[in-house]
């Protein structure tokens, strides 16, 4: 059999090697039936990654992946059956151990299977061509804002919004699109996404530490910012991020916000009326979302008369109050301003004077 197996088939060195094969004596001269030549160039794949990756990226670990043509893994199995070998590692598996081993010693990176830096995938084609992908970890920022300007959005405004704004473009028209063209700049990644801790009317000032949030940079070449931190002063609008080390979002982040509210009544207010806005401290405010009935408690309260149907409210409340909805009770909010008042009262404005960390 193995006879005229030789007069038939010719294989490479190291698909023979692969067969368990490598003491028959066959012209290595001749064209690999297996891998039509692909194995004696194999080793200059690593070096091509390697000069695709060195200007722009950064990483400690990394996970090589082959995508191959199935006609080589046909072939393969042709010789095995007819040869009636089993239990050995096949082409592709030789392929992917020896690109990974190549590769770490080109660049002294870890391999890592669960959750590398960077993904690299080789597609070879059936004519031995082929094209290399990457795809990087996403990092996790913690940041902190301030906002110092009145009209500005926190998200990027929706297209509707957008035309009655009579404009064509969004750019620096949110914090959102502020913060994050400066971290797609600084890390050359793909995509942002925020998870947000909170929100505010977009002609509310953020003051004092800030409002924090988490951000997911996706497909990231660069993997730290410069010094460590990202540092962004646009106009009056400030931000500081932080890479975090864990590379994962905390959930279940529990704050309080200190806010400040300008409120307007239909009648006149005594100075009794205003007392009765102390009963608040230490109240659970209750309220309807879209599916469910919510409950924030306030801890303390402040009151300021500026005239006589108008006056300041700073709370220090559990974050996620909806400002607007405790002031004017048009939507359930048990207990609310109007209600203890016993009369109509509108949030004019609001400020967010700090948000603290729990």
């Amino acid at each position: 059999m193995r006879g005229k197996f030789e007069d038939l088939y010719h294989l490479c060195k190291a698909c023979r090697s692969r067969q368990g094969l490598s003491k028959i004596n066959l012209d290595d001269s001749s064209i690999c039936y297996i891998c039509t030549g692909l194995m004696d160039n194999i080793n200059l794949i690593p070096h091509e990654i390697q000069s695709k990756l060195k200007d722009d990226y950064e990483f400690n670990t990394f996970l090589i992946g082959t995508s191959l043509a199935a006609q080589f893994i046909e072939r393969e199995d042709e010789i095995r059956a007819i040869l009636k070998i089993r239990g050995m590692i096949s082409i592709k598996q030789h392929i992917t151990s020896a690109l990974r081993k190549k590769f770490r010693t080109l660049t002294r990176a870890n391999e890592k299977f669960e959750k590398p830096d960077i993904l690299i995938t080789v597609n070879i084609f059936p004519d031995c061509s082929y094209n290399i992908t990457t795809k990087t970890r996403s990092i996790i920022a913690f940041g902190r804002y301030t906002k110092n300007q009145r009209g500005l959005y926190q998200r990027s405004p929706k297209s509707q919004e957008i035309t009655k704004l009579n404009t064509n473009s969004p750019i620096h028209l949110s914090i959102e699109d502020i913060i994050s063209s400066k971290v797609l700049a600084a890390t050359m990644g793909d995509n942002v996404r925020f998870n947000w801790i909170g929100s505010e009317d977009k002609d509310s000032l953020v003051l004092g530490s800030g409002r924090p949030f988490f951000l997911e940079i996706q497909d990231p070449r660069k993997r730290r910012f410069p010094n460590n931190s990202l540092i962004i002063e646009e106009g009056k609008i400030s931000a500081r991020l932080a890479i975090l080390e864990t590379g994962y979002l905390t959930s279940g982040t529990r704050t309080r916000t200190i806010t400040k509210i300008m409120i307007r009544c239909t009648k006149p207010l005594s100075a009794e009326d205003l007392k009765k806005l102390d009963s608040l401290t230490s109240t659970i405010v209750k309220f309807k979302s879209k599916f469910a009935l919510i409950e924030k408690k306030i801890y303390s309260v402040l009151v300021d008369k500026i005239d006589l149907s108008l006056f300041y409210l700073t709370i220090n409340a559990d974050s996620g109050l909806p400002i607007k909805q405790f002031v004017g009770g048009k939507e359930y909010a048990n207990p609310n301003i109007s209600m203890l008042l016993s009369s109509q009262c509108d949030c004019l404005s609001f400020d967010i004077l700090d948000v603290i960390i729990q």
